[in-house]
């Protein structure tokens, strides 16, 4: 005779205390059915994700940032949505299909860590028919001025909220990373928790700076401003932060350009007493436009800068402001501080390095920043007037014939070709040229006189914002700092 294995769980009477875990074993009904066959009590689905919500309600991955301080590179940390799992519907479509399967309870797993409207996907589980709803927040603190308070409140908040979205049992999972767990529980408890599953596969940072060679940080520029000076003291850091780049001994560097403003290090190290040191790229949409104007500049010398830029959505990071539904058939005219960036960015770029930092190129630039229905790649549209003239086919061969410096280097990252000169009108274009050379070149066409300028010059540019204008970029910067000694 088999022995009673039956308990009780979250209120449910269960056969056995063998509880199958979210995963992907309960990603199909085959694997459902062998779970119970195996003995287990209670199954819980793998989870809906917040940022699946996200998805499917703006039908798009990606949203579109209404300030312009979110890291550019933040889009490729997560997956393809729809390759990693189901939508909403589909997985409550197959939780209900679970529900009909199975004789043993069936728990719907969310997985998040903002509370709003997306909670009412516990509800939908409920209505689908789950016997409980399991909560893995998984909220991870990053500003060094958010205490421990704030943490656990934030974590009552999202609990309470999808208390309110259900009425059968609430499951919340958690790591094992609090303060005082076992009155974070009973708080739990108050606000609607009917049980907690601990767990320790939890994110794990290995933060002993005595171990680390180099930093490479994408946080937004407030909290840059905090963290990246107290990395420097000991390491560089290598940001794509907008929170250092105007500070004089800070060098804005993009290793394709100006590998001479390296040099800048050292007296920033000297001014702040510090063994590491901290240098931002420029915007992702500077470097597409001082990387084009370097050849001319140093050929023929700029008066002015003229450039309007039709930047992808995947720019704006995943942050919260304007959501990518609104960029459907649509054009959104104005970036925040957007223009202000690159117009100031691209003379300290393409400046003279001083002794005492970086003396600004002194031609005026003036920028029109708008965002468009492209997922990756920045176009612009670059007017110049040069000091003395420049034939169309004089640019083109400076484009063609320009040596950034790194060829002698053999960098892993470093395109072979940095600029890439096309002759079809018809191009730029992001979807047929944002990954040239992996990425790392900027491509060129439509190079033309401007009549409306004083040997005026105009052409059109992509160049691909989340790899050459943010994380390969800063890859290609920290191996050229490593072959100079400054890393390392």
């Amino acid at each position: 005779m088999s022995p009673d294995l039956s308990t009780r769980y979250l209120g449910l009477t269960l056969r056995s205390p063998l509880v199958a875990s979210a995963s992907p074993l309960s990603g199909s009904l085959d694997s459902l059915r062998r779970l119970e066959s195996a003995g287990a009590g209670a199954v819980v689905m793998q989870s809906l994700f917040e940022e699946q919500v996200e998805h499917d309600e703006t039908q798009l991955h990606a949203a579109l940032e209404a300030g312009a301080e979110s890291y550019a590179e933040a889009i490729t940390f997560f997956p393809e949505l729809d390759g990693y799992n189901s939508g909403p519907a589909a997985y409550l479509a197959h939780l209900e299909a679970a529900k009909r399967a199975l004789s043993i309870p069936v728990i719907g797993s969310l997985n998040g860590h903002s509370a709003g409207g997306w909670t009412r996907y516990a509800r939908l589980m409920q209505e689908a028919g789950a016997d409980a709803v399991e909560l893995n927040a998984y909220f991870v603190a990053t500003d060094p001025d958010q205490d421990a308070a704030d943490v656990e409140e934030r974590y009552l908040e999202l609990v309470a909220n999808v208390r309110a979205a259900i009425s059968v049992p609430l499951a919340v999972k958690l790591g094992p990373y609090f303060t005082s767990l076992p009155n974070l529980a009973g708080r739990m408890v108050e606000v609607g928790a009917d049980g907690l599953v601990l767990f320790n596969r939890f994110l794990h940072p290995d933060l002993d700076l005595d171990r680390l060679d180099l930093v490479f940080t994408a946080i937004e520029a407030d909290e840059a401003h905090k963290l990246e000076p107290r990395l420097a003291q000991q390491l560089p850091v290598i940001s794509t932060a907008s929170a250092f780049r105007m500070e004089p001994d800070v060098p804005i560097f993009v290793s394709t350009i100006n590998a001479g403003h390296a040099k800048l290090i050292d007296c920033q190290r000297k001014n702040r007493g510090w063994k590491g040191f901290i240098t931002p790229q420029p915007n992702c949409t500077t470097i597409g436009l001082a990387t084009t104007l370097k050849p001319v500049y140093d050929r023929w010398g700029l008066n002015l800068v003229l450039m309007t830029s039709m930047q992808a959505m995947s720019g704006a990071g995943r942050q919260g402001g304007v959501l990518g539904l609104d960029i459907l058939d649509n054009v959104v005219p104005y970036i925040p501080k957007e223009e202000e960036k690159v117009q100031q960015e691209t003379q300290k770029v393409l400046g003279r390095l001083t002794q005492g930092g970086i003396e600004p190129a002194s031609f005026p630039v003036s920028c029109t920043c708008t965002r468009v229905n492209v997922m990756d790649g920045h176009t612009e549209a670059v007017f110049v007037s040069t000091r003395a003239p420049a034939s169309v086919g004089d640019v083109k061969a400076a484009f063609r014939d320009y040596r950034s410096g790194l060829e002698d280097f053999d960098l892993p990252s470093a395109p072979d070709h940095l600029l890439n000169v096309l002759e079809d009108p018809f191009r730029p274009q992001p979807r047929l040229d944002r990954d040239a050379e992996g990425g790392m070149a900027t491509s060129i066409g439509r190079v033309r006189q401007d009549p409306a300028l004083p040997n005026g010059v105009k052409w059109v540019l992509v160049s691909h914002n989340t790899k050459m204008g943010a994380a390969k970029g800063a890859v290609l910067v920290g191996e050229l700092l490593s072959r100079a000694g400054y890393i390392g």
